[in-house]
């Protein structure tokens, strides 16, 4: 990625041309990124307010951008230390305190607090800082959809995936004849209230917590004073607000993610573990408290028949006291992790996958034909959802822009359309015209085929071809596939467990249709190793992620908020995933679990060819740091990322086996 800040105020305009129409007023030091040069003009993008702009500025008002000196803090007003380099990711903002991650140059990633109103630190960039999935339509909530705002801004606060934390809710909450979570609900016998039911003890004690968002409301009412006490005669007006939905949701989250925080630092959960599987470890505090969460996975905690018989009566509990031999606190310790398994299915609320007809080429065809020529800006492409996925369609088709087709004309959709119309000779000056629509249909230029190579990674791309995996033929995109079982020679070795004997491939088509490898192979692992084999985060096993094409990875920090963070490829859509139950390092015959398991795709530590240790828990792990880092570095000069900060890479894992037979 090259940055540059503008050096004076100027003019972004949608061609490079002066004669052409205004797109934005341009500000003196704003940061923008560098897409394409053509003499004297550079095509850039620039995020602000969180909209993106594309277009052109004249090259020689941009100066390349350096290091920053920041002031981080570890919490807001806490201890302060200084790091130079770049804003990665804005995780969150409580003005005038923003949580970021800062990229170092190393790789590594610095993350805390920045006060954005003091003078000593610098202005923060705005643009895609969110790097999560949630759009519009993704998230699933039937006759819970009244909740959706306040499950994002739980989503917001604690950077858990809103369907995690939805699946924790339903789990917990009293539901109307409906289905509907009740708002009003109150237990019979104890103090426990509200849509999340919060005992009134523990919603009174998340009030005087600092930086939480019922405290920052109950400071705001004058409920909490200046130094976290309840005012006087406040205490009932503060539990009334159990029955406010989004205060009861967000406070929900928020005691879960710090109860989780907890388990993490008492070493009971490992920080890799993703959004699914950590909305399970808050239901198991939020079941047992965190004290009898702590003890039962430590093992040590003892139950009796009488427990067991109180959460699921007298005959299943002596079904599951036999199961289990006799041994009561087995047999609970079986029920609860049963009913955690069947209860907190996190992805029942996320949109399937979409299982209409597939666009085909006559019908893309069609609707471009039967497009009636009139002009559309490109920002409203969206709203004519057919012909929006009509030319997403012909554009993938054509190589220029990854499936699916959805409608959603975003930044990268816009950069492909503009690629191909400047290599078409067609102008965009007037939006989107009947001009456009039949160069669409009929190309005077394409992108080059792939031609043969006459090595081992023929067979690369005849896999891919037959699998109708995609595979961009822009000469500036990258291709990232990773190949199991196998040699940087091209050769297959006995994919032995616990060894970097995998590999990552990042590769191009360049403009003669030559596959471009770019000194981009490098030693890998595509599965967990033995540690996280036999001790898994998941009770059903370790993670091996499926083989397939999945579009599912956007640039972020792997484990950020501590010492070994840095910039990687995070998981941010659901991907597929085999359950190694038996531990027998395979997949066959294993049972599939789909979601959120940060399966990333970070470096391997510099830890030896022969030893995963626990550098994969089941991520997609590159097994040295400057090998990835020269991986992220080529990522981050792809013109989608580029065109779009938060764009999602695909990512292709093969079998060796099957590849190169």
């Amino acid at each position: 990625m090259v940055d540059y800040t503008l050096a004076e105020a100027a003019v972004l305009r949608p061609d490079p041309d002066d004669a052409s129409i205004d797109v934005t007023g341009l500000l003196e030091g704003e940061q923008v990124s560098a897409l394409r040069e053509i003499g004297p003009w550079m095509k850039i993008s620039l995020f602000r307010d969180g909209r993106q702009f594309l277009g052109w500025v004249h090259s020689a008002i941009l100066k390349k951008s350096e290091a920053i000196t920041f002031d981080l803090f570890d919490e807001p007003d806490g201890q302060s230390r200084s790091v130079k380099g770049s804003i990665l990711t804005i995780r969150l903002s409580l003005p005038p305190w923003q949580k970021v991650d800062v990229l170092i140059e190393d790789g590594t990633v610095e993350s805390g607090w920045l006060n954005t109103a003091s003078t000593s630190s610098p202005t923060v960039p705005k643009g895609d800082a969110d790097a999560k999935p949630e759009a519009a339509g993704e998230l699933v909530l039937g006759v819970n959809d009244v909740y959706r705002p306040h499950l994002l801004l739980a989503e917001e606060r604690t950077e858990i995936d809103a369907a995690a934390l939805a699946a924790v809710i339903n789990a917990e909450a009293a539901k109307l004849a409906n289905g509907e979570w009740d708002r009003n609900s109150k237990a019979s016998t104890s103090t426990a209230a509200g849509l999340t039911q919060f005992l009134a003890a523990t919603w009174l004690g998340e009030a005087k917590k600092s930086r939480t968002y019922l405290n920052e409301h109950a400071r705001r009412e004058g409920y909490v004073t200046d130094a976290n006490a309840i005012s006087p005669g406040s205490e009932d007006k503060l539990l009334k607000l159990r029955f406010e939905p989004k205060m009861s949701i967000v406070a929900a989250a928020e005691y879960g993610a710090s109860n989780l925080k907890a388990l993490i630092a008492a070493g009971l959960v490992d920080d890799e573990t993703g959004d699914d599987e950590k909305a399970q470890f808050i239901y198991l505090a939020h079941h047992e408290g965190l004290g009898g969460a702590t003890a039962f996975l430590r093992g040590n905690k003892g139950y009796t028949f009488s427990d067991l018989a109180k959460q699921v009566g007298s005959t299943k509990a002596q079904k599951y006291l036999d199961a289990a031999g006799g041994n009561a606190a087995q047999a609970y310790r079986n029920w609860l992790n049963s009913y955690i398994q069947e209860h907190i299915q996190p992805e029942r609320y996320r949109k399937a996958a979409d299982v209409e007809a597939p666009l085909l080429g006559s019908d893309a065809a069609k609707e471009l034909s039967q497009y009636d020529g009139t002009p559309i800006v490109l920002s409203e492409m969206s709203r004519n959802t057919g012909l929006a996925k009509a030319v997403q369609w012909r554009l993938s088709e054509l190589g220029y822009l990854d499936p699916p087709a959805d409608g959603s004309f975003g930044p990268v959709s816009t950069w492909a359309l503009t690629e191909f119309c400047a290599s078409n000779n067609i102008s965009l000056k007037n939006g989107f015209n009947r001009s456009v629509a039949e160069r669409l249909i009929s190309p005077a230029v394409l992108l080059p085929e792939i031609a043969a190579s006459g090595t081992w990674f023929d067979k690369v791309i005849s896999y891919m071809r037959n699998r109708k995996y995609f595979i961009s033929r822009h000469p500036d995109c990258k291709n990232i596939v990773y190949l199991e079982g196998a040699n940087q020679d091209g050769t297959l070795n006995d994919d032995a467990p616990n060894k970097f004997n995998d590999l990552r491939i990042f590769f191009s088509v360049g403009a003669d249709g030559q596959v471009k490898l770019q000194n981009s192979i490098w030693e890998g692992t595509t599965e967990p190793g033995k540690f996280w084999t036999v001790n898994p985060m998941n009770p059903k096993g370790a993670a091996r992620i499926a083989f397939n094409q999945y579009k599912a990875w956007v640039v972020g920090t792997h484990h950020p908020n501590s010492a070994s963070a840095h910039e990687a490829l995070v998981q941010v859509e659901p991907i597929t995933v085999c359950r190694d139950l038996n531990k027998d390092f395979k997949r066959t015959g294993d049972e599939l679990d789909t979601g959120l398991f940060a399966i990333n795709q970070h470096w391997g530590y510099d830890a030896p060819k022969d030893d995963l240790g626990r550098t994969s828990a089941g991520c997609l792990v590159g097994r040295t740091k400057d090998g990835h880092r020269k991986f992220m570095q080529l990522i981050k000069a792809d013109p989608r990322y580029l065109a779009n900060h938060s764009y999602r890479f695909l990512t292709a894992v093969m079998p060796g086996d099957e590849v190169l037979r």
